[in-house]
């Protein structure tokens, strides 16, 4: 957001990350490293050493009000070391540091009598046109929206697949967009186009070189990369059970109309089949998630399961 006010700039240095905190009328924080935007009290002694009294504490004031702290996780399971390894060098040189990991829900474990258990607590639906590892990644994203939903001061979080490959503006980019207040409930900063809805796409804003769009119709993105507010993840925790289908179609589902699904626009690689759209302005992914793909295409559906 272009702003016209005065700006006072305090540096706390955090191991592996320094904190900018950005005093205008409001107050906007940004973090290059740490991916995490500090709460009131991770800063109160810088801003009272820097300030006199009677400031500090109107200061403390407004930051309590307008602080926004930004969680970020990656989803991995644990086969997939190599997938880990090259993502967190990425992303180190994205600026975000080290990217707390969610261990993923391993659906090749599931039996038999553990999905008809699934079944009967109406975790899944028994006409579910899905496998046990399609399952498996509804539930590791929802893992991710509940860390979300328990966490004290966050109100967003940014969810990664492990096989994003960050840009090396990932991370100034980001700061860009969470600054212009743009107010979505979701923010895809991949989005796949699997249900090809981009031209049915509305743009919404320009924040410096990325422009932003709204989907306005349902929508396939992947589930490669998105930052989702804490409403919204309690949003899709409660309508995504029993589960019918897909995680990244059900995201795409739910009030596309009266909700704020945001997005940037991929493009496709020269050599991309015309499914495929791998590039984002801030990231690329393989198609298909490629040669360690977690799917499982052969594995028995849900609805051909017999259950006692």
């Amino acid at each position: 957001m272009n702003r016209k006010f005065f700006k006072l700039y305090i540096i706390v240095p955090i191991p592996n990350a320094i904190i900018r905190e950005e005093f205008k009328i409001e107050i906007s924080l940004a973090t290059s490293a740490n991916h995490i935007i500090y709460g009131p009290k991770k800063i109160t002694s810088a801003i009272l050493a820097a300030c006199p009294l009677p400031i500090f504490i109107l200061l403390y004031i407004i930051i309590i009000k307008m602080v926004k702290e930004i969680l970020y996780r990656v989803i991995n399971c644990a086969i997939h070391k190599k997938r880990l390894e090259t993502f967190e060098k990425l992303a180190e040189k994205a600026g975000l540091g080290k990217v707390p990991r969610v261990a993923c829900v391993n659906g090749k474990k599931y039996t038999e009598t553990k999905l008809c258990k699934m079944i009967e607590d109406k975790i899944i639906s028994p006409k579910a046109n899905l496998t046990p590892i399609e399952i498996a990644i509804c539930l590791s994203h929802e893992k991710c929206w509940k860390q979300l939903i328990k966490s004290k001061h966050a109100k967003y979080m940014v969810v990664f697949e492990d096989d994003c490959r960050l840009k090396k503006n990932f991370s100034e980019k980001l700061d860009e967009l969470m600054n212009a207040d743009l107010g979505f409930d979701i923010l895809y900063l991949f989005n796949g186009n699997w249900m090809r809805s981009l031209s049915r796409r509305k743009k919404v804003a320009k924040v410096g070189d990325l422009k932003v769009y709204r989907e306005t119709v349902e929508y396939n993105p992947s589930g490669s990369c998105y930052v989702i507010s804490k409403a919204w993840a309690r949003e899709l925790s409660k309508k995504m059970k029993p589960i019918k289908i897909p995680v990244d179609i059900f995201m795409g589902s739910v009030r596309v109309k009266s909700a704020k699904h945001y997005t940037l626009n991929n493009t496709r690689a020269k050599n991309d089949p015309p499914e495929c759209w791998t590039i984002s302005p801030l990231m690329n992914v393989f198609c298909g998630g490629g040669d360690e793909s977690t799917q499982d295409y052969e594995a028995k559906k849900i609805k051909k399961i017999k259950c006692k």
